[in-house]
């Protein structure tokens, strides 16, 4: 249960700052979840009313304070359906790890609609989904079109899978100059004194183009460049 409080927490920290307007302060201890029997009755009602911060915060309590799943993902799949982003996210995050194949096909449809409003995590995640194809067919057209998504909102995770699928040729014709190209843009990612920083170049290094591969990887990279910061601009205007 420690494992698990302290992974929600780094994530809810890392979501708040990229993909909600809205400011979470993260609590100090697992007791700070816990709520009194009025507390909790008031946010049934909030809950029942379409509240999503108090479906969150229920979700939360039965999470770490019940240790009930089953109630927990009651709440979350509440809000979730409120369209709540952190909700669909992490009431995914639940099912995905079900044996059940019926928990792990809702897991994906709440990762595609979190998917649908830029969220980052999810887009990484079903991107990984698809081409592994644990969970669900296989499908490199899906997993490059989320990994495109997460990448141009600047996961390097996203940017090195999408350019290793270009490099091998996965779902497509092999594209060295791309492959390339997203590798230039997850160095300008990275803090250049970053190990994952000397990985990636040493992985481009290895990748010997042509000059003429070279000069088309440069015009890929300010295509890349051009999408990357329209998005942020996007975003900041949101705020």
């Amino acid at each position: 249960m420690k494992s698990k409080l302290n992974l929600i927490m780094v994530m809810i920290l890392i979501m708040s700052c990229s993909c909600s307007r809205t400011v979470i302060t993260l609590p100090s201890s697992r007791e700070s979840f816990n709520l009194s029997n009025n507390e909790r009755e008031d946010l049934i009602i909030k809950a029942n009313n379409g509240d999503t911060g108090a479906c969150r915060r229920l979700a939360e309590y039965y999470s770490f304070i019940e240790s009930n799943e089953p109630k927990e993902n009651f709440w979350l799949r509440k809000g979730a359906e409120l369209g709540d982003t952190i909700a669909q996210w992490n009431l995914s995050f639940n099912l995905i790890e079900s044996k059940n194949i019926s928990d792990q096909q809702e897991a994906i449809l709440w990762l595609t609609k979190a998917a649908e409003k830029n969220h980052i995590y999810s887009c990484l995640r079903l991107a990984e989904i698809y081409e592994s194809g644990k969970i669900t067919e296989r499908d490199l057209s899906l997993a490059k079109k989320y990994y495109k998504k997460a990448s141009v909102m600047g996961n390097v995770t996203a940017v090195e899978n999408l350019s290793d699928l270009y490099f091998e040729g996965k779902g497509c014709a092999p594209d060295k100059p791309k492959a390339f190209a997203l590798l230039s843009f997850a160095k300008t990612l990275l803090d250049k004194r970053s190990v994952r920083f000397q990985e990636i170049n040493n992985k481009q290094k290895s990748m010997h183009l042509s000059e003429a591969e070279k000069k088309q990887a440069k015009l890929e990279l300010d295509i890349l460049v051009e999408a990357y910061s329209k998005k942020q601009k996007e975003k900041e205007s949101k705020y």
